[in-house]
């Protein structure tokens, strides 16, 4: 079978279109041929650029009545684990950084997700990368949508690696959306 990867670049405050399209199996669609959305992935470094992904994810969930899932990703690699808890034990750390994030993803959805009902938060913990083409192919997600340059107090190269390996390898269409426009 062969994969197609179509791809618009715009460098404004409009997404990058880098969609995937599969020719296995079979996929729901409306009557026009046009692929149903019915669950998407927000994966969020809760940074600036989270937030503005964010208002696209739910636009396409108002629009396709599609249920939001929000993950975050505990990142255990040794260089961004004091983003999470400043000074603590190794025999806590796991269990410590898990919960504070968890305490910043209900903060980040309860702050900015206003009148959705139908979404859901999860927090993993490994490389972001790896747990969200997980996350995205266990809940038979139709599309992510992911900010870029936007990991905030990690490096930034960082979260754009992880942006590009998710685009890459996720199974499913994965609409990047770029720092709004000042």
């Amino acid at each position: 079978m062969k994969t197609r990867s179509l791809c618009r670049i715009d460098t404004r405050a409009e997404p990058y279109f880098c969609i995937k399209r599969y020719f296995e199996g079979e996929v729901a669609t409306d009557m026009n041929g046009a692929r149903n959305i019915e669950r998407i992935l927000l994966p969020t470094d809760f940074s600036e650029a989270s937030e503005h992904a964010l208002s696209y994810a739910l636009s396409l969930a108002e629009r396709y009545g599609a249920k939001l899932y929000v993950l975050h990703v505990v990142d255990t690699r040794d260089e961004a684990v004091g983003f999470y808890v400043p000074h603590l034990s190794f025999e806590r750390l796991d269990d410590a950084m898990k919960e504070s994030a968890e305490a910043m993803l209900e903060r980040f959805c309860s702050r900015l997700i206003k009148g959705v009902e139908d979404y859901e938060k999860t927090v993993l913990v490994g490389e972001p990368y790896e747990e969200i083409v997980r996350f995205a192919r266990e809940n038979k997600i139709d599309v992510i949508v992911m900010g870029t340059f936007g990991s905030g107090r990690v490096d930034k190269l960082f979260f754009g690696s992880t942006t590009e390996r998710v685009m890459r390898r996720a199974g499913c269409p994965v609409f990047i959306i770029p720092p709004a426009a000042e």
